[in-house]
């Protein structure tokens, strides 16, 4: 039975709370650790609250920052044109700002995205960009993510990048949303090295969209684990069989999400994750640590 270790909160359904309210759902929701949005110290130190105490506060609560969401830095275009404001407040950050906040917060995993369009930067580049960056955060476990309308569409794209730069500290996240909207072949999935697929975002969503165009679609139609029509259950699967994952956690954007309170957000989020999680056999006794 494949065990999860760390059940991640990752913020998307309470994007419009503040940092205080993001631990409370994180609580509320039975989660063992929380990701932070790199944008999200620069807000939240305009409230008062500085860097040192959001991770005391996240500690006290039993749901430490683990966990940064995200870096694109990593080639020489980091926010793409297509960007709506709440996507370039987190992508438009250099890669020393995103370091410094690393260190700060004793982050163990970097989720680095691409955030150039397709055919901006040669695959050469993206391998060279992200191995150096690798080096760089050298004390971090880096997952590379795909995104179906952004310079790695696919996880075969994402793949050969991680696989070129052969870096020790580097991964894979497959979120489920973009797997299954991109079209990934489960099949695929497998033939991939289980040591590189330690880590997975789970949303739910409609096979028909619902936005007018695919950054409309991730951002304002997704759903709660199992509350959607989307095989989001075959990937996990796969997962499960190759046995290398230990971080799983929703990743939910959307309408929806956004006109709920930040404790009920974290409930259905925990609820929700759980139940799909449970019913394809994995082992939700978390030890809280990775």
């Amino acid at each position: 039975m494949q065990a999860i270790q760390d059940l991640v909160y990752w913020t998307a359904p309470t994007l419009l709370h503040p940092f205080p309210a993001q631990i409370e759902a994180a609580v509320a929701g039975g989660f063992t650790s929380i990701a932070l949005p790199p944008e999200m110290v620069a807000q939240t130190a305009a409230g008062g609250i500085s860097a040192q105490d959001m991770k005391q506060m996240a500690r006290d609560a039993g749901v430490p920052i683990r966990h940064l969401d995200t870096v694109s830095d990593w080639t020489s275009i980091r926010c793409p044109s297509i960007a709506p404001e709440e996507m370039r407040a987190r992508f438009d950050i250099p890669l020393a700002t995103i370091l410094d906040i690393c260190d700060t917060f004793e982050i163990e995993t970097i989720l680095a995205v691409a955030g150039f369009m397709p055919g901006e930067i040669s695959r050469e580049e993206q391998i060279d960009g992200f191995g150096r960056f690798c080096e760089a955060a050298s004390g971090f476990w880096v997952d590379l993510e795909f995104m179906p309308m952004l310079g790695l569409p696919t996880l075969q794209d994402a793949w050969e990048v991680v696989k070129g730069a052969n870096a020790a500290n580097a991964g894979l996240m497959i979120d489920t949303w973009h797997a299954c909207r991109a079209g990934t072949d489960p099949a695929f999935v497998d033939t991939i090295p289980g040591e590189r697929l330690r880590s997975v975002q789970i949303a739910d969503g409609f096979q028909a969209m619902r936005g007018g165009d695919l950054v409309e679609d991730t951002l304002f139609h997704r759903a709660f684990p199992g509350e959607g029509d989307m095989p989001i259950a075959d990937i996990l699967a796969v997962l499960a069989r190759k046995g290398g994952l230990v971080r799983a956690g929703p990743e939910v954007f959307s309408a929806e999400a956004n006109g709920l309170a930040a404790v009920e957000a974290g409930k259905r989020s925990g609820t929700t994750t759980r139940a799909v999680l449970g019913a394809l056999g994995y082992d939700m006794e978390m030890s809280g640590g990775t």
